[in-house]
């Protein structure tokens, strides 16, 4: 129970900073309530694909990351059915995490939490936590 809270915390305040985006456009508002600092030595650009997850601190308390310390967010348009709407320039802008069939998910979180949903582009099936699938 403890990691769908923090999960939807993190999960909150992203899809809040990103409500400002369509599904073919990228988000108007950067997630500016996310640090830049929060996860260190980080990667310049996300690479899509390991499908890892996990817990990282920051100053807004445990945040989600990929195997790399990436944050990961959620998208408003994507609650209502719990698919991906991210494509096109939209996705440009925040890469989905797509895994394969086995998600790895770090201490603290719950694997039955974590499923796929499959994209209708070529990037592959989308991490999914709760219902919302994940982006950088």
């Amino acid at each position: 129970m403890r990691s769908r809270f923090l999960g939807v915390s993190v999960l909150t305040i992203a899809l809040l900073a990103c409500s400002g985006g369509t599904a073919t456009q990228a988000p108007t508002v950067a997630p500016t309530a996310v640090p830049t600092t929060a996860v260190t030595d980080a990667p310049a650009s996300p690479a899509t694909g390991s499908g890892d997850v996990q817990l990282a601190d920051s100053d807004l308390g445990q945040i989600l990351v990929d195997a790399d310390g990436m944050t990961l967010y959620g998208f408003v348009p994507d609650e209502a059915t719990g698919e991906p709407t991210c494509y096109d320039d939209c996705a440009t802008a925040w890469p989905p995490l797509v895994g394969g069939e086995d998600i790895v998910v770090g201490e603290g979180l719950d694997e039955t939490e974590f499923t796929t949903a499959s994209r209708t582009d070529d990037a592959g099936d989308q991490v999914v936590f709760g219902i919302y699938p994940l982006y950088y």
